[in-house]
């Protein structure tokens, strides 16, 4: 399998996330790193389709290896995949106090510090 030189990227992502899980209360919020795991192992896959779509598929001699997306198309991949699989979960029960906006949008703010 090819190589992505963006996938070079996770330890920085993973460093974010505890940065942004730093900031927030551990009763409030829990962090699923593993789910990064699950992200790095399903990018590959996701980021084939998207050069796909950009360069075609190969049918027209356009070959898909050498040819690479801009870093913005990559972070909006990373951006869609982390939002469509959560790393941190709001704990809310009905008794308590509303969280606040800043652990109801963990993964939001955890995505604005990847753009």
């Amino acid at each position: 399998m090819e190589t992505f030189n963006s996938e070079n990227w996770f330890p920085a992502i993973k460093q974010a996330a505890m940065d942004v899980y730093g900031h927030l209360d551990k009763s409030v919020v829990s962090y699923n790193e593993g789910i990064i795991d699950v992200i790095k192992k399903e990018y590959p896959v996701r980021l084939g389709i998207v050069k796909g779509e950009i360069y075609g598929d190969g049918s027209d001699d356009v070959t898909l290896i050498g040819n690479r997306i801009d870093r913005h198309k990559i972070t909006a991949l990373y951006v869609r995949l982390f939002l469509e699989k959560p790393i941190f979960t709001v704990n809310y029960k009905n008794n308590e106090q509303f969280p606040s906006v800043t652990h109801i949008l963990a993964n939001e703010i955890f995505c604005f510090n990847i753009i």
